[in-house]
């Protein structure tokens, strides 16, 4: 995901579940971080700063890599590093290769080192993700008030569980076996070929490092895609193409991100049931948030009075900026309605639009 989602959206997420203008921008700076905390900025700190987490047990680590200016890569080359912080930032393991078992053959399994290597492979339903929403939850339920320290764990936290849907399907680690695609991909109707990444980002695409070999695709919000990956081994499974709607995703994230800051605010556990006016409000306001993500900026009308996604966010977040008072948003339905006119509508959205020249996989 981009700044559109990482940013945007989780402000527009938080403030929709009630958090003021100050805590919400500083929940969605924390996830938008992730995305900017490069080896530059880690050596940028003052050593005062550096001591006082080395003294708490905190070692300074980028979370993003970073390019030099022939296009290869900088703070990935420590493969631990990569391994041990920015995979687990923006490729949360499964740790259950299950999820995978319809499409890879049962000789691969049979394989322990097979087994294992797809326990590496990022989804929004893996074993990890739970006991982060948890863990965070019930900090903030032990402490009973909702801190600063909190808020920016919270962000944190977020970009992680947000990238198990953008970055689904792919692993934090340079494996051909797990990463690679088909030669032959598909934007809707347009028959792409091979990726042409341009020269900056040749060497990431020859990494076969998380989603490198289809690019920025998975991070748009807009984008319907199809594609073979290489971690289908059943034969049945080589021969299908794999359909990515990333808008029904995203949506998925929004209500995920939602709902785990429902939670965070009113101090509940993910066992306990969510406000009813908190449910219901999301009910009513979804259809805009996926109207929202389905934003195309490429393909706006000339009339559109947006430029970008980003635009789009800031003013469903100017619509809702009083609902911190829960009881204000009485009539969820007639605040969507309110917001629904100034989104604008893109309508080739429908994935069986995809038409697959399968006579050349």
């Amino acid at each position: 995901m981009n700044a559109d989602f990482h940013f945007y959206a989780t402000f527009a997420a938080a403030r929709l579940a009630g958090f003021d203008n100050g805590d919400a921008t500083m929940i969605a700076q924390a996830n938008q971080a992730v995305d900017l905390y490069d080896d530059s900025i880690e050596k940028s700190c003052d050593t005062k700063y550096a001591t006082i987490l080395n003294s708490r047990g905190i070692t300074n680590r980028p979370t993003v890599e970073a390019f030099s200016s022939t296009g290869m890569l900088k703070s990935m080359t420590d493969k631990t590093h990569a391994l041990r912080v920015w995979a687990y930032y923006h490729f949360l393991p499964c740790m259950d290769p299950s999820l995978y078992q319809d499409f890879v053959s049962s000789a691969a399994f049979d394989d322990p080192a097979v087994f294992q290597k797809y326990k590496a492979l990022c989804h929004p339903e893996g074993q990890i993700k739970p006991i982060l929403m948890e863990d965070v939850l019930s900090k903030r339920k032990s402490q009973g008030s909702v801190t600063t320290d909190l808020l920016v764990r919270i962000g944190l936290e977020l970009h992680v569980l947000n990238d198990t849907w953008a970055h689904r399907d792919f692993a934090g680690i340079n494996d051909e076996t797990l990463n690679d695609v088909s030669t032959t991909t598909y934007d809707k109707t347009e028959k792409l070929g091979a990726f042409d990444f341009g020269s900056s980002y040749v060497p990431l695409a020859k990494l076969s490092l998380g989603h490198g070999r289809i690019g920025g695709w998975c991070d748009d919000g807009f984008r319907v895609f199809a594609y073979i990956p290489a971690w289908r081994t059943r034969s049945e499974a080589k021969k299908t193409f794999y359909i990515r709607d990333n808008t029904d995703g995203f949506e998925k994230a929004f209500g995920e991100m939602y709902d785990l800051l429902c939670r965070f605010r009113s101090g509940k556990s993910l066992n306990d049931r969510i406000d009813q006016i908190d449910a219901e409000i999301y009910a009513a306001i979804c259809p805009v948030v996926k109207k929202i993500i389905a934003f195309d900026p490429g393909k706006k009308s000339d009339n559109a009075p947006f430029e970008t996604t980003e635009a789009c966010w800031e003013l469903f977040a100017r619509k809702i900026r009083n609902i911190t008072d829960r009881n204000v948003f009485a009539d969820p339905t007639a605040v969507a309605n309110d917001i629904d006119p100034f989104i604008p509508s893109q309508n080739d959205r429908d994935v069986r639009n995809i038409e697959l020249d399968r006579s050349n996989r």
